[in-house]
């Protein structure tokens, strides 16, 4: 769907009579494409995704498949209504596109600077290279009222929500990308002695039985205890389990690194001859290149897209990266340069966006963490990821539609996005304006400060600091149960089969540590 865009200008959409005598385009009529693209969008993130992700979450040992869809249904069911209000509840409302026309009037001889030549009956003007809309005495402003399809409407409803997401995950990504590619060579395994080795090893082993031990009280302070009823929903019982959520994302988050600096060490003694040394060296060239790409953008949406005079609809102060792709396109004599190059600078944002949704999860602990890993890829984080793409995805083919106005003209998405969308009631204040680009660009500094000034990354915890959470979460628990033994009525349970099944875990949690240390 990203790739859409250039291959829209690839076809020639650049080119002025490309629908009549104009020979040199594609000849490919794409007024369905955006439409058909966003329909297929808007179907996988309401339907095909939401209903997949929470059939595999619903999975128990045990779990019979029709219970599991059965689950999957109603939740997909309840989202679907949601959804659907929503959007037709906008478009009742917000469906009408208020595009803005100028008109200019002048008597013949208020036409300058253009002069008349006489030639029998006829009068020939001749006019030179200047503005000739200048020189009318009469300008005037008006917008023409058209009503969208529902399909237009829900190409605008799906980018202004994805605007939501775009511009705080590529935001974040714009500014750590760079800095963690040069983080992933700076520190790259090196050979290091048996010696040290097997001291770091060990060192590793003994925080992978501290985390197994954090683990299980974590799982035994999370889980329901039995004989109690449970609470009715309160901000108490919500409070709670939102510091546990938070406490297992933190939990998780330090098994993954554990994990992967353990990989890391086996590359540096055991697994040497089968590291390749390149990879460090190629994250090294990816990063320059991610920061140049981050600059150039910036630079870009401050020169074009917010310093214009008048503001926000008048001329920019400069049309760089537009002028850059006419310029590849037209004088370097290879077509497909600029078609590239819009590709390329399109792709690197989505890279931005996933980049910012790793960081965001780690730093706030409200997401949770989904890797993705050759050969170790559960179901579920793929489908997240996946999720997350396609949230980004209308925003960001609207972002560089916008950003490349003056270079893919007489393009579909052009007349979708720069037409239609921009001008849709209600949403035109936001993208006038350029409220989420302001937002894009703040959440870029905030996140710069955050990676590059502070030394200490507050999402390298120690679990130290997780048994602390987990010490918290065991006293209020037991505050919680006193209070719960005034207010809730305990039903009797048998303790025997409790207590082995305790005695059981315990057990196999020893030899797991033992495993590990030895």
């Amino acid at each position: 769907s990203v790739l859409a865009l250039p291959f829209d200008v690839a076809n020639g959409g650049v080119d002025v009579g490309c629908d009549s005598w104009n020979t040199n385009c594609g000849g490919l009529d794409l007024a369905w494409l955006w439409p058909t693209v966003y329909l297929l969008i808007a179907i996988f993130i309401i339907v095909l995704i939401p209903f997949t992700i929470v059939f595999y979450e619903s999975w128990e040992p045990g779990a019979n498949c029709c219970k599991r869809i059965c689950t999957a249904t109603i939740c997909q069911v309840i989202g679907l209504v949601c959804w659907v209000l929503a959007i037709g509840i906008c478009f009742s409302f917000f469906k009408f596109v208020d595009i803005p026309v100028a008109t200019y009037s002048s008597t013949v001889g208020e036409f300058l600077p253009c002069s008349v030549n006489t030639q029998g009956s006829a009068s020939v003007y001749s006019c030179d290279n200047s503005d000739i809309f200048s020189s009318f005495p009469v300008r005037e402003e008006e917008h023409v009222e058209i009503e969208a399809t529902f399909v237009i409407y829900l190409i605008g409803f799906l980018s202004f929500v994805s605007w939501i997401f775009f511009s705080v995950y590529t935001g974040i990504g714009l500014a750590t990308l760079p800095m963690s590619l040069w983080r992933s060579f700076y520190y790259r395994p090196k050979f290091m002695p048996r010696e040290l080795y097997l001291k770091l090893r060990a060192e590793m082993a003994k925080k992978a039985a501290d985390l197994m031990e954090q683990g299980s009280k974590l799982r035994k302070e999370t889980s329901e205890k039995p004989g109690v009823a449970r609470v009715p929903l309160s901000y108490t019982s919500w409070k709670r389990k939102t510091d546990e959520k938070k406490a297992f994302n933190q939990f998780k988050q330090e098994v993954d690194a554990l994990e992967t600096d353990f990989e890391d060490l086996r590359y540096c003694h055991e697994n040497w001859k089968g590291y390749n040394p390149l990879v460090p060296y190629c994250k090294l060239i990816l990063g320059i290149i991610s920061f140049i790409l981050t600059l150039v953008w910036v630079l870009h949406i401050i020169l074009y897209m917010l310093v214009r005079n008048p503001y926000p609809n008048g001329i920019p102060i400069s049309y760089f990266l537009n002028t850059a792709f006419s310029w590849a396109s037209k004088e370097i004599n290879f077509a497909l340069l600029g078609v590239i190059l819009v590709g390329t600078f399109a792709i690197y944002l989505l890279f931005c966006a996933l980049e910012g949704t790793a960081r965001l999860g780690l730093r706030f602990l409200i997401v949770e963490i989904h890797p993705l890993k050759v050969g170790g890829t559960y179901m579920n984080s793929l489908l997240f990821n996946l999720s997350l793409v396609l949230l980004c995805v209308p925003a960001l083919v609207q972002f560089c539609t916008v950003a490349f106005a003056d270079y893919i003209v007489l393009t579909n998405a052009a007349l979708t996005f720069n037409v239609f969308v921009q001008n849709m009631r209600f949403f035109n204040y936001f993208f006038e304006y350029n409220i989420f680009v302001f937002v894009l660009l703040g959440v870029m500094v905030l996140a710069a400060v955050f990676t590059y000034c502070c030394l200490r990354d507050k999402n390298k915890k120690t679990s130290a600091g997780l048994r602390e959470k987990i010490d918290r979460f065991k006293e209020k628990g037991q505050i919680d149960e006193k209070e719960k033994n005034g207010k809730v009525k305990k039903t009797e349970a048998t303790d025997q089969p409790n207590k082995q099944r305790a005695e059981g875990e315990a057990e196999s949690s020893d030899e797991e540590v033992e495993i590990i240390k030895s």
